[in-house]
């Protein structure tokens, strides 16, 4: 509750959900909209039977120096491409240029200016700005994407202003009979200022800091070497969260979804804080089985992907050699741990409830009975990084091109 606190101090006019809202539980969601002093707009995220599940209203008209501004709130079409869907349960996301253009439509007659504040990004933006008429301004997020000045498309200004706190927009408009007629936008970069201020917001977050750090600022082991993120190949943080997962489910196989990896880390001292920045999520670690045949269509696949450049997973336990024939990735050798990979034989695989969810997209199969353990992946990284104490992580090639 101190840090709803923080935003409810900060006195905003209201805001929109957005895809990691709902990462923990829609209870989660519930319970901390229940301890905000502001409204919560978001249009198109209702539930199966076309109601509002978190209080949340289509649209807000408020009222300043005497102009009317609409305010629709919009979230991303693809949350179930996003989110795990185990959170999703009841929920259900309308397409964001009908369900704007429905409000546009209701409101323009009570408003001087129509604002969607959206959570989908810039190329979502675009085209909502396209697809509508009457929309002014879009004030957007999920790309993290610095404008560093609006951009206007079909007569729509999108701002966007990053993420983490990079920046404050700041956009002044003169508008008239219903329409924009200049505008000038700019980012304020935030800098940390020295000596820190003191007033009530920097003691509630003192004390908020305080009650995180009892538990998450202890050093629990070290790092030698940079922990470095790929989005399209093999990582030294994705080969030891792999088998971070791989160990902690007694699994022979670890498989991880690369964009799931938030946060690179500079060698030195090892924080859980700092490994909950790496993942930030409550993601459950899960078991299932796949027959040799199985495993070896699911390596072609990766191997495919590691020579178009577009991989997007980390993996433990399976090491594989292959080479071009013809341009044509093939296999020469597979392998779980030393041995050759037997058609025959089954084998058990650790991954996270999230890529089970998204099985089609990250595995290209759909696996048949799943083992949900009582664990996270970031509980399994904390205790293989509390275990191993010295952390020295290489990039192993573990798939890995020969001639």
């Amino acid at each position: 509750s101190s840090l709803m606190g923080v935003t409810s101090d900060a006195r905003y006019d209201l805001w929109t959900i957005g895809n990691h809202d709902l990462d923990i539980s829609q209870k989660n969601l519930r319970q901390l909209i229940g301890l905000q002093k502001f409204p919560t707009v978001s249009a198109n995220l209702t539930d199966t039977l076309g109601k509002f599940p978190f209080g949340n209203k289509e649209y807000v008209i408020l009222e300043r120096n005497g102009l009317r501004i609409g305010i629709i709130g919009i979230m991303s079409r693809e949350l179930f491409q996003l989110t795990n869907t185990n959170n999703l349960k009841g929920l259900k996301v309308l397409s964001p240029p009908e369900v704007t253009q429905r409000i546009i439509d209701k409101i323009s007659g009570e408003t001087d200016l129509i604002v969607a504040l959206t959570h989908e990004g810039v190329d979502e933006d675009s085209i909502l700005a396209v697809s509508t008429h009457g929309l002014n301004v879009i004030i957007g997020g999920h790309s993290h994407t610095r404008l560093k000045a609006p951009k206007q498309i079909n007569g729509v200004i999108i701002c966007q202003t990053g993420s983490n706190c990079e920046s404050l927009g700041e956009l002044d408009l003169s508008v008239d009979d219903h329409a924009v007629k200049t505008f000038d936008g700019k980012l304020l970069q935030l800098w940390a200022r020295h000596p820190q201020a003191v007033n009530e917001m920097t003691k509630l977050i003192g004390e908020c800091k305080g009650e995180i750090d009892k538990d998450y600022a202890g050093v629990i082991g070290t790092l030698s070497s940079d922990w470095k993120r790929s989005g399209s190949s093999e990582s030294n943080v994705g080969d030891f969260i792999a088998d971070a997962m791989r160990e902690s489910a007694g699994a022979q196989v670890g498989i991880t979804n690369s964009s799931g990896i938030r946060s690179d880390l500079p060698a030195g001292p090892i924080t859980k804080l700092g490994l909950f920045e790496i993942l930030p999520f409550r993601n459950m670690l899960c078991t299932f089985e796949l027959s040799g045949t199985e495993l070896r269509a699911f390596a072609r696949r990766h191997v495919q992907s590691l020579a178009d450049h577009k991989s997007s997973l980390q993996l433990s336990g399976l090491s594989c050699s292959w080479k071009r024939v013809n341009g044509t990735p093939e296999i020469q050798h597979l392998k779980v741990g030393a041995e050759e990979v037997d058609d025959a034989k089954r084998y058990t695989c650790a991954t996270s409830d999230f890529v089970v969810n998204q099985a089609e997209k990250y595995l290209g199969m759909t696996p048949g009975a799943v083992t949900y353990l009582p664990a996270t992946v970031f509980q399994a990284l904390v205790a293989k990084v509390g275990k191993d104490k010295v952390v020295d992580s290489r990039v192993e090639n573990r798939f890995s091109e020969t001639q």
